[in-house]
């Protein structure tokens, strides 16, 4: 089973109703935004997202308080370059296979969070 890419949307200050087509940060070099991400299986109509900040390390440097920063979920890009970061973003997606879609899903949860990452379903107890 192989992962296909198949949308983007952005969300934060600037954007404008997820656009991100139309973003483009005031500084190339510090700047923040959501990222989501709409993958599914290869020739399969259903989607799931997978959501993940986009930052630059100048960013970083400005808004971490305790200079102490954790990474998971997100991106580090030096320069704001939307035609970069759509080639990154397709490429890993399109990277990810298994032998299962959850198999396919672990491997794109390491680059944002999966929408149903931590799902446990709803067991009523007898009371």
């Amino acid at each position: 089973m192989k992962a296909e890419f198949k949308s983007m949307l952005a969300f934060g200050k600037g954007i404008d109703a997820g656009d991100i087509e139309t973003y483009f940060p005031d500084d190339p070099e510090v700047f923040a935004f959501g990222l989501q991400i709409l993958a599914g299986a290869i020739g399969e109509e259903g989607k799931e997202t997978f959501d993940l900040f986009v930052v630059s390390p100048k960013w970083i440097l400005f808004n971490s308080e305790e200079k102490i920063f954790m990474g998971r979920h997100y991106l580090i890009m030096l320069n704001y370059n939307l035609d970069r970061l759509k080639n990154f973003i397709v490429s890993y997606v399109e990277s990810c296979t298994g032998d299962t879609w959850q198999e396919v899903t672990e491997k794109l949860g390491r680059l944002g969070k999966w929408e149903f990452e931590d799902y446990q379903e709803y067991r009523p107890t007898d009371s």
